[in-house]
């Protein structure tokens, strides 16, 4: 996520996929992007979602934005900024997710040309 910072945020995440190892892919992105990880749960649900609390409406709409998932954005019923992993949908928010692991920052000086 070049060029993307977090405020320090504590997010949970909700797990209806049911599967492990794309759970684990998701909580590690979020931690690499400067996020604290809360809870880690399992629900039975269909839809994806961000779902933040009232005064974090900013750094969750820069998580969205990153992940190209504003679409998503729901206030939170929870403690903290949640990311849910729904049945039905999970799959476009966690290819997001990994566009974002793979995505290469360009930090070397630029050439001078004369």
């Amino acid at each position: 996520m070049c060029g993307t910072e977090f405020e320090p945020v504590v997010v949970d995440v909700v797990d209806g996929t049911g599967d492990p190892v794309l759970v684990e892919a998701v909580t590690r992105v979020l931690t690499d992007a400067g996020l604290t990880l809360g809870t880690v749960s399992s629900a039975e649900v269909t839809d994806s979602a961000i779902e933040h609390l009232e005064g974090q409406e900013e750094p969750v709409r820069q998580l969205a934005e990153a992940l190209g998932a504003v679409s998503l954005l729901r206030p939170a019923t929870g403690e903290n900024l949640t990311v849910v992993l729904g049945s039905a949908d999970a799959a476009p928010l966690v290819g997001e997710l990994a566009m974002l692991t793979d995505e290469q920052c360009d930090t070397a000086p630029a050439e001078e040309t004369d």
